[in-house]
């Protein structure tokens, strides 16, 4: 997280500030690089003899939504949901919304 984190904070990061930032081998960076730039979140662009990555926010903008879509769903999961939630015939869980009028 912190290599995406450092990629993101700038428009195209230099890997030789990545390398010089974090303490871990050239390899190291090079590989999981390659993981970010694979799962679509990193595009890298060779100027000359240099490495430079940015962040497609794009992308890591769904894969956020989908996390947290996940996380929440676990999450009343683990509660054994809400409440006030029945299940519908596919075993999805449908809350039920009472409002009381005066």
């Amino acid at each position: 997280m912190a290599l995406l984190e450092t990629i993101a904070g700038e428009e195209a990061c230099p890997c030789q500030r990545l390398r010089d930032q974090f303490p871990v081998s050239k390899a190291t960076i090079s590989h999981h690089i390659k993981e970010l730039v694979r799962a679509g979140l990193v595009e890298a662009r060779r100027e000359g003899q240099f490495l430079h990555c940015e962040v497609r926010r794009d992308v890591l903008s769904a894969y956020t939504v989908e996390l947290m879509r996940r996380i929440g769903r676990e999450s009343e999961a683990e509660a054994g949901g809400p409440p006030d939630a029945k299940r519908t015939s596919a075993g999805r869980r449908v809350r039920k919304t009472v409002v009381k009028l005066s």
